[in-house]
């Protein structure tokens, strides 16, 4: 289990991080040129809001992207990305294929293992066909 410290450390890690990239977005975001007929071009008129923005953007784009990668590792992708998760039905579909792969995959070594009994009977019955012709010609012969 991680310490107090060990999270606080964690936490202001993080912090920093997200100043910093405040910072370097907001320095790379120029003024708006919005002109004032609303109170809302007002709030819009603001380089930081828009610096904010574009950062939320980013952060959201980045972490569906990491959260899809971490689930198409793990073989959930199809049932979620981020927070999101995938209905019952498509669950229980997704779970019903799962089982019908794990089935045919037993299916097709049951299949192997009969195809090979088969041809070692076929062998069996050509050997004792051909001692029993062998024998029918000897008593042919000798007798």
């Amino acid at each position: 289990m991680k310490s107090v410290a060990s999270r606080r450390g964690q936490f202001a890690a993080v912090a920093a991080l997200g100043v910093l990239l405040f910072a370097a977005v907001y320095l790379h975001t120029d003024e708006p040129d919005i002109s004032h007929d609303s109170a809302w071009d007002a709030v819009f008129d603001s380089r930081v809001l828009v610096a904010g923005s574009r950062l939320l953007v980013g952060v959201v784009i980045i972490y569906v992207l990491i959260s899809v990668a971490v689930r198409a590792r793990r073989g959930q992708w199809v049932r979620g990305a981020g927070p999101v998760e995938t209905d019952a039905p498509a669950q229980r579909f997704i779970d019903s294929s799962d089982e019908l792969r794990r089935q045919l995959r037993e299916a097709r070594g049951t299949i192997e293992q009969l195809q090979e009994r088969l041809g070692d009977s076929a062998r069996q019955r050509e050997e004792l066909l051909a001692r029993l012709g062998g024998e029918e010609d000897r008593t042919r012969d000798g007798g």
